[in-house]
């Protein structure tokens, strides 16, 4: 396995296949063929002796060692089925337990606190928690998902990636300052070169369910209501859904950096079609500010599209048409008040009114205006 449960798996079956063959040499028969040597070796120097002592030695250092390494890894082995198995949320919460229980095996042990047994330990736990979230996001289905349900689970997976690396940093400074001589100058390409890099893909994914979400909360039901033009907002939603069509029909693994080069041109083009859409929903935009007949239109329209979160370019063009609109209404405070003036006199009143009921009525209608 390449998970860092097989390691663990590893060191039991070497424990338990060393102890088969060490106890074997403690039978009453193997004991008295060792005695027979040794007293042979007494009497003459005996090669055979010598050598068969030796490897009598290492495979006692071997069965230690062994035994040792079982007793620290099972320490970590709850951590291990964690990121193995667990949600992403989960796996995040692994990690600092994780991390500082394997700087306790790195201090306390006898055989696990070199160079050549940690790495490799960390390179399975990396290249575990980089499968385990790209298992998680498979981009053909997390790019179907509601985008705010996409948003959330492609920050968990970040929040995993970002916090393994944080999270090593951090406990790599405290063996640090503890200033023991083994310290953890691990190879930061094998631990980190992976993660980063499917980090920086979640990253793009990310950024693409937020320009759907932006573009469905814009092109909604009230920008419908305005404009009327229910046909056309649908026709932009449509090419607003088909953006992601290019990043599903990818015929590599988005998260493999052999094809960096091909996916970085996918996201230009998802880039320069997305500044196309925002062209077009801009103009709808325009659109509706035209065809209202009053600032008071106008401004509600805007307050309704104000707490709607949406691209930055058009809640620039929106913000952008407060001037327009105080135009607009100092336009109409004109008007009214040039009624007023040439009417204040003999104000127009509804046949069979009194005078002054009919001149309250209408001023009240200008002011209402």
């Amino acid at each position: 396995g390449k998970g860092p449960l097989a390691e663990i798996e590893y060191w039991r079956s070497r424990s338990a296949s060393l102890s088969t063959i060490y106890e074997q040499l403690y039978l009453p028969n193997m004991r008295k063929i060792i005695r027979v040597l040794e007293a042979a070796s007494t009497r003459h120097e005996s090669e055979a002796f010598r050598e068969f002592d030796g490897q009598l030695k290492e495979l006692s250092k071997l069965h230690v060692e062994a035994k040792d390494n079982v007793k620290f890894l099972s320490t970590l082995e709850r951590h291990f089925k964690s990121i193995s198995a667990g949600t992403l949320h989960e796996v995040a919460d692994t990690i600092p337990p994780m991390m500082n229980a394997i700087r306790m095996v790195w201090v306390i042990s006898r055989h696990f606190n070199i160079d050549d047994r940690m790495v490799p330990l960390m390179g399975r736990i990396a290249d575990e928690l980089a499968e385990h979230v790209e298992a998680e996001l498979d981009v053909r289905h997390v790019l179907r998902m509601e985008p705010p349900e996409a948003k959330k689970r492609i920050s968990s997976a970040i929040n995993v990636l970002e916090k393994w690396k944080d999270t090593y940093l951090k406990v790599r400074l405290k063996i640090e300052e503890s200033q023991r001589d083994q310290r953890w100058e691990f190879d930061k390409k094998r631990l980190f070169e992976r993660t980063d890099y499917i980090a920086l893909r979640c990253s793009d994914i990310f950024k693409v369910a937020q320009v759907l979400e932006d573009f469905h909360n814009i092109l909604g039901p009230e920008l419908k209501a305005v404009t009327g033009d229910s046909q056309g907002i649908d026709e932009v939603l449509s090419r607003v859904d088909s953006l992601v069509v290019p990043l599903e029909t990818v015929a590599y693994g988005i998260f493999d950096r052999g094809f960096q080069s091909s996916w970085e041109a996918v996201m230009l083009r998802f880039n320069e079609d997305v500044s196309k859409i925002e062209d077009v929903t801009k103009a709808f935009i325009n659109e509706s500010f035209k065809k209202l007949r009053s600032a008071e239109g106008a401004f509600d329209l805007l307050q309704k599209f104000k707490h709607i979160k949406t691209r930055d370019s058009i809640n620039k063009q929106m913000m952008d048409k407060f001037s327009d609109i105080l135009g607009r209404y100092k336009e109409e405070l004109n008007q009214v008040k040039q009624l007023f003036e040439e009417n204040r006199d003999n104000p127009p009143t509804f046949k069979n009114q009194p005078p002054v009921a009919g001149a309250i009525a209408w001023s009240r209608a200008l002011f209402y205006r």
